[in-house]
């Protein structure tokens, strides 16, 4: 990165400007980080402060949903890149309406953008959970997934955008700067509060943030026709199973090998944690859809098409979770 930022100097070049939605979430810290090393100027239009304090200058504060503030904001920087991260994540939302950042903000954006003549690559992140109901099975999905399906079918029918974009769809995602459910697993197997769920051994192919953010990079810098009007998923290439990514933790951490809870004790801690959030308790430590997504094997993703973008990954599941442990201990949540 530092390569192309003083080539970029020597020849007398401008900055490439590069507009980030959501970039004070988890992995919107890591891609302006990114970014801002490559030598880009950045601008971040988020409702909440940068999770990293250092990139408060290149922050500004955006809701998605004032369309008039949103396009102002645009026509003041000029973006020749975008990636838009903003949304809302969680289940949490009790309607359709919770989740109108992603759809209606979404469609301000687009409209904003369709105006705005020199932008030059737009990425559209999606999620893993919009191929339920985009699949060809079509199944019906949960209130979040179907925000996001929406969302990109809003991208899909924006003849109007000239520039070259591509949808990309972030499986499960993790490292600096993250928060639960992953940051919370880490944290228990520091504790020493974990405890394998059962018997059973899942397969995981997830997604190390470095790796995602490296891949976002990639397509910002591939051939207009390599990526336009594509979907990609973003994700390691390594698959892990539950248990090998557990004890890669544990000995990062210097700590034992976690034991295993029986599977009638881990079913009890489940519909326990199904009580607590009837009470209100939005995300218990254990609940029955966490479990399940614990014990599914997922590594299914059609990733072949991001491998011709990016067909080398800069880190290793194990060099991943040694940065985000030193990442723990340098923000003081472990010792």
């Amino acid at each position: 990165m530092e390569i192309h930022k003083r080539l970029a100097v020597t020849l007398g070049m401008s900055p490439r400007r590069t507009l980030v939605t959501g970039g004070s979430g988890f992995i919107g810290t890591n891609l302006v980080e990114a970014l801002l090393e490559s030598g880009r100027e950045v601008l971040n239009l988020d409702l909440s402060p940068p999770r990293n304090p250092v990139q408060s200058g290149c922050h500004r504060r955006i809701d998605l949903l004032d369309r008039s503030a949103l396009a102002k904001a645009i026509e003041a920087f000029q973006p020749q890149e975008v990636i838009h991260l903003a949304a809302r994540t969680d289940y949490a939302g009790k309607d359709a309406h919770a989740y109108a950042v992603n759809t209606e903000g979404t469609r301000n954006l687009l409209t904003a953008l369709v105006e705005n003549a020199e932008v030059q690559r737009c990425l559209f992140t999606s999620s893993m959970m919009a191929r339920a109901v985009t699949g060809p099975a079509r199944a019906p999905g949960d209130l979040y997934a179907d925000s996001k399906a929406r969302a990109e079918a809003l991208v899909m029918q924006a003849s109007a955008l000239a520039s070259p974009w591509c949808i990309v769809r972030p499986v499960s995602i993790w490292g600096p700067w993250f928060a639960e459910p992953f940051r919370d697993y880490f944290l228990a197997i520091a504790r020493g509060r974990y405890r394998h769920p059962g018997a059973i051994n899942p397969r995981k192919q997830m997604g190390y943030v470095g790796n995602v953010v490296f891949q976002m990079l990639a397509l910002l810098d591939a051939e207009p026709q390599r990526i336009h009007r594509r979907t990609f998923y973003l994700a390691d290439d390594e698959i892990v199973t539950l248990q090998e990514w557990t004890l890669m933790i544990a000995a990062a951490l210097g700590k034992p090998a976690p034991g295993a809870l029986p599977d009638a004790a881990i079913r009890l801690a489940a519909g326990l944690g199904d009580l607590l959030q009837l009470l209100g308790w939005a995300s218990p430590p254990m609940h029955s859809a966490r479990l399940r997504n614990m014990r599914m094997d997922s590594v299914d993703y059609p990733v072949a098409a991001m491998r011709e973008i990016a067909p080398a990954l800069p880190y290793t599941v194990a060099a991943g979770v040694a940065e985000t442990v030193a990442w723990l201990r340098r923000e003081a949540l472990i010792a």
